[in-house]
């Protein structure tokens, strides 16, 4: 019997990648869901599922296709992992702020007042040019 030597893992990537009809110098590997959208411990520094979970890491071809998914097309994030990010960390925020008022509440504690979204439309004191007619002397 001959001696053959056993397979390194990165041929073995190399492989599945080229049976996959792409070219392995240009992929990446993305995680889905992305990291930023994972539970994470403080405790034990890991999330779940793991970071280097193979069940969750997808081989997409480098260029646009992991660029939209990642950041969204040059009009929107719409849809793309930073903007899910971005929402769940602002319902994050929003969760907490309704949890500190309802313990306020149940405590008799005075909650502050919310501030008023948004600036005024126009500026005070400024007025609207009407839409008439322009207006001939005779």
């Amino acid at each position: 019997m001959t001696y053959r030597p056993n397979m390194p893992l990165s041929v073995k990537l190399q492989a599945a990648i080229l049976q996959l009809g792409l070219d392995p110098a240009k992929v990446d590997f993305d995680h889905n869901p992305a990291l930023g959208l994972r539970e994470f411990n403080e405790e034990t520094k890991t999330y779940t599922p793991d970071a280097n979970d193979p069940k969750f890491i997808t081989v997409l071809e480098r260029g646009e296709e992991h660029r939209i998914k990642t950041s969204g097309t040059p009009a929107t994030s719409a849809g793309s992992d930073i903007h899910r990010i971005a929402k769940a960390k602002r319902l994050a925020k929003a969760q907490a702020a309704l949890e500190a008022a309802l313990q306020g509440k149940a405590s008799g504690e005075r909650t502050q007042a919310r501030a008023k979204p948004g600036k005024r439309p126009w500026p005070a004191g400024r007025k609207l040019q009407s839409r008439g007619f322009a207006h001939t002397n005779s």
